[in-house]
């Protein structure tokens, strides 16, 4: 249960964590992509609140019923219809700090047999509520990283 605390801490913090990153960056830095076929910062925080809204809907399966398979998505999908770049950061980090809080209200009071419930993921499999927590903190990480090392990057 103390990885699950732990957990769920971390992506309370997260919102933090980004908009500290973000706050020095200019526009051109917050818009601009690497490669052709990466995302800008901008389209990592759009991305993350749109997975919040998929990580959430599978919480709330799981809880209703057990052995729900999740619906499947397009991260593809979602993202061409996001058009993050025409958003404001702080327009961006404002949805950020409230999906953030949307989950962690959810699970924040939830018992230690509540997260041993289990869903079915195309991917995973079976997936306990704890691990797909877990999962949502590492991929906000990877994510985070990948933000880290554009706001590094000469831009233009």
């Amino acid at each position: 249960m103390d990885d699950v605390v732990a957990n769920i801490t971390n992506i309370a913090a997260f919102p933090a964590r980004v908009e500290a990153l973000v706050t020095p960056l200019r526009v051109a830095q917050l818009a601009f992509r690497p490669h052709d076929t990466d995302w800008s910062i901008l389209e990592h925080i759009g991305h993350l609140i749109d997975i919040d809204c998929v990580y959430q809907e599978r919480i709330a399966l799981i809880r209703a019923k057990e052995y729900q398979p999740f619906a499947s998505f397009s991260i593809d999908g979602i993202h061409r219809q996001g058009n993050y770049h025409a958003q404001s950061i702080s327009t961006l980090m404002a949805s950020l700090h409230a999906t953030r809080l949307a989950t962690v209200h959810v699970v924040r009071d939830m018992t230690a047999s509540e997260f041993m419930r289990i869903g079915i993921d195309s991917y995973f499999g079976e997936i306990t509520l704890a691990r797909l927590i877990e999962i949502l903190v590492h991929h906000q990480d990877e994510h985070y990283e990948h933000m880290c090392r554009i706001a590094t990057q000469p831009y233009t």
